[in-house]
């Protein structure tokens, strides 16, 4: 595999993983009527996964230019 392809497989693997965890959380949100934050406010658990999407994509930077 070369250098593009390995790059687009782990961005789309954690983009998925990201979309998945959000809705599951918003999901149960959406189950507890005694929560009194709205469902929005579990997007926060998207951060997490913003820090090592940065991560890779700069090391894959310094990666390719070497």
């Amino acid at each position: 595999m070369n250098y593009k392809k390995v790059m687009i497989i782990l961005n789309v693997l954690l983009l998925c993983a990201m979309v998945i965890h959000v809705g599951v959380k918003v999901f149960l949100h959406g189950q507890h009527p005694e929560y009194s934050a709205p469902a929005y406010t579990q997007l926060i658990y998207a951060v997490y996964y913003l820090i090592p999407l940065a991560v890779i994509n700069v090391i894959g930077f310094f990666v390719k230019n070497k």
